[in-house]
């Protein structure tokens, strides 16, 4: 059973995240104990979420490691560490059930959240592609991940998230929302501002 864990305050956080900033692994080691129940919680949520309770512990752990790498990066001058920490946290179970769990394909069937049709793995087609395609191999996943990367904020909060959580993870809007501390709306904003970055790489 887990030890209740004390929440850090305000102060706290903002005392232990500026250490944390400067290398202080006592001060990281601090916050990612005062922060275990959310990457419990998000673990067990995931779990849940794919069907796999069975392997509860290995996502608690990739959780973990999502955690500490937060503590690391944490400025305690942008914002809370909870939502901060969420982000890694999310990356990194994801990212083991990506490639550990299930097959490392992901769909591409996510219709392009603009006017007209067309679905964004169209981005990506060569001539070798039939119209019954949906998903990709995982050397074209990595090639979509290496966009999604360089995309850069440049002035738009959230733009490399947004665009991860629903072009490689396949969030909904509200879940993408979410993540950033946004509304469905606003999210949906920022894909399109994403979106439009993508295909000006693509067909550079």
């Amino acid at each position: 059973m887990m030890t209740k864990v004390i929440q850090l305050s305000p102060e706290e956080e903002m005392t232990l995240g500026a250490l944390a900033m400067k290398g202080d692994r006592a001060a990281q080691d601090e916050i990612v104990k005062r922060n275990m129940p959310l990457a419990v919680a998000l673990a067990r949520m995931f779990a849940r979420k794919w069907g796999i309770t069975h392997m509860l512990d290995d996502c608690v752990q990739e959780a973990c490691f999502g955690l500490m790498h937060a503590a690391k990066r944490f400025d305690p001058n942008k914002g809370k560490f909870s939502t901060y920490a969420s982000l890694w946290i999310r990356t990194y179970i994801q990212k083991w059930f990506s490639m550990e769990v299930r097959r490392p394909t992901v769909s591409m069937n996510e219709p392009l959240p603009s006017e007209g049709s067309g679905e964004f793995q169209d981005l990506f087609a060569t001539d070798e592609d039939s119209p019954e395609d949906n998903v990709i191999s995982l050397e074209r996943h990595r090639l979509v991940r290496k966009i999604v990367n360089n995309l850069g904020s440049k002035g738009i909060y959230g733009l490399q998230e947004v665009a991860q959580a629903r072009f490689l993870d396949e969030m909904s809007l509200e879940e993408a929302g979410s993540l950033i501390g946004r509304t469905r709306e606003r999210a949906r904003q920022i894909e399109l501002k994403a979106l439009s970055k993508i295909t000006n790489l693509v067909n550079r």
